[in-house]
């Protein structure tokens, strides 16, 4: 499908809206999965971790904290986009 972007740049998916999209594995699930629903949390979570680590002063060792859990939220995001038995990056 084909998706007018905010700046009028079109964005192609190549795999069209049917209601799916893929995991790393290339599985397609219904996009009201609740791995997506765990996904978006994840991503959301690390967003608010990017923002209150650029938020506090540096030297304190906190914002280096904040950005080790982040990477850490990554690795789960990644593990919760790869089913088992999968072929993506995650525990196979």
């Amino acid at each position: 499908s084909i998706v007018q972007g905010a700046r009028g740049v079109k964005i192609y998916t190549r795999t069209g809206d049917k209601g799916t999209s893929s995991l790393f594995s290339g599985e397609r699930r219904r996009k009201d999965d609740q791995v997506f629903e765990a996904l978006g949390a994840i991503d959301e979570l690390c967003a608010h971790l990017g923002v209150a680590a650029a938020s506090v002063p540096a030297g304190g060792g906190l914002a280096g904290r904040l950005l080790e859990v982040q990477a850490r939220l990554f690795d789960v995001g990644a593990h919760v986009a790869t089913p088992r038995g999968g072929g993506g990056p995650g525990p196979g």
